[in-house]
């Protein structure tokens, strides 16, 4: 939202806006607007929405004004996936920014949500919540990967494999992970390129090397060797994040150097396996990981660093993902050491329950891992402070634990402050 806002700006357009958790929503916030935009986490029943379809104003949900902006520009190359989108759209910006590129991401990299540049090359993240990436047209359109998530508006699997079928169908180039069995369907048409770790993608790695460093390997199309790249990110899903931005690069004819320093010098995005403090022997991150294949992969990489023992502070993300994905949330947690569990973030959801941070501590403990849950974050402040003091501390989720995580590294964390920090439940 922030980037549509900005683009319009930069057209010359009068823009304000309202945000639920800063002085809410108000239905006088329409008055003598001539479009009202939204998002897909806000309800139809919203005072704002009530009070512009009073004065018949036009209402157009955030996806839809993406895909009016989008052939605005010469090229758009748009980035999906289940996961690993944000990471690299950001790896895309990176590269190409030397060709003043429009970006817009979901997330934050070097404190800037996107970039207005030129409109010869226009990079945009593309979400499947609701299919709203079924607005975009895109020049070049990526497949990340392919996982059942948002069970609030996909039945099953296969539902959301032929959503992101449409995606490819809709993009003039698809580039797809040739690994990722979910991905096959996408993959029968002759402007279609894949990438992936094995060599029976055309863009692939080989010589591939993870530490405490990161990520090396050397990339490949077809029996071609581009290069090395060298990232200072870690886990296997980077490696496929990378790859995916070569594959671009090279098919927007690039000079592969563009993507070896683009790679070489990015840093990460904000809330992916973030570190934002060090105190003493405790490391501590903040991580944007609400699905249990995101959970497992960002674990996996704390694995790699070998810092001792890992405590994650987990935040469930909805009652629906909560109750769809109970057991993978169990399996993905119990990689780490310790698990403090805080209350379900309802975000968009009315309460359930019939669903609990409480009841997968419960299976966390049967699976033998030692799990807490809390109700408040007052509980998890103290107990951080009094038993957590050294290894790697991790605070995950999509909702407000981001604002724990730096309120408890800051070290300024009062009892007041903590209770405005989310909606308890």
């Amino acid at each position: 939202m922030r980037f549509l806002a900005a683009f319009e700006q930069s057209l010359g357009h009068i823009v304000s806006g309202s945000d639920l958790t800063l002085e809410g929503h108000k239905a006088e916030n329409v008055e003598n607007c001539d479009l009202v935009v939204y998002t897909g986490a806000v309800p139809w029943d919203n005072p704002e929405l009530q009070r512009a379809r009073e004065l018949n104003l036009p209402i157009i949900e955030r996806a839809a004004l993406l895909g009016q902006i989008a052939p605005l520009f010469d090229k758009t190359i748009a980035l999906s996936g289940t996961h690993g989108k944000t990471t690299t759209t950001g790896m895309l910006w990176n590269i190409a920014s030397p060709l003043n590129p429009t970006v817009h991401i979901g997330g934050a990299v070097g404190g800037k949500n996107g970039v207005i540049g030129g409109r010869e090359l226009f990079i945009t993240e593309a979400c499947e919540y609701h299919r709203s990436f079924l607005n975009l047209r895109p020049d070049i359109g990526v497949v990340l990967n392919i996982d059942l998530d948002h069970t609030d508006c996909y039945k099953n699997l296969g539902e959301m494999t032929r959503s992101f079928k449409d995606f490819a169908t809709n993009s003039s180039i698809a580039i797809v992970n040739g690994d990722d069995p979910n991905c096959a369907t996408l993959s029968g048409r002759d402007d279609t390129y894949s990438f992936g770790i094995s060599d029976k993608c055309l863009y692939h790695a080989q010589n591939i090397s993870i530490d405490k460093s990161g990520v090396r390997f050397a990339a490949y199309r077809g029996k071609e060797r581009l290069g090395n790249i060298t990232l200072g990110l870690y886990g296997k899903h980077n490696i496929y994040n990378a790859l995916a931005a070569v594959a671009v690069s090279d098919v927007m004819d690039w000079d592969f150097s563009l993507c070896v320093m683009g790679l070489k010098n990015f840093v990460g995005v904000e809330r992916r396996f973030e570190l934002i403090a060090l105190k003493g022997g405790l490391r501590i991150y903040s991580d944007y990981s609400h699905h249990p294949s995101e959970i497992a992969a960002c674990l996996n990489s704390a694995l790699t660093l070998d810092k001792g023992k890992i405590t994650v502070v987990f935040e469930p993300h909805t009652y629906s993902r909560t109750k769809s994905f109970l057991s993978g949330f169990v399996e993905a947690l119990s990689k780490a050491d310790e698990v403090i569990l805080a209350p379900v973030f309802a975000a968009r959801e009315a309460f359930a329950s019939d669903v609990s941070s409480t009841l997968i501590a419960r299976k966390l403990i049967d699976k033998g891992v030692h799990a807490l849950s809390f109700d408040t974050y007052c509980e998890i402040e103290d107990y951080l402070y009094n038993n957590v003091k050294e290894g790697i501390l991790i605070f995950m989720g999509a909702g407000d634990i981001d604002k724990a995580a730096h309120a408890f590294a800051e070290g300024n964390i009062s009892t007041q402050r903590i209770q405005t920090l989310r909606r308890m439940i």
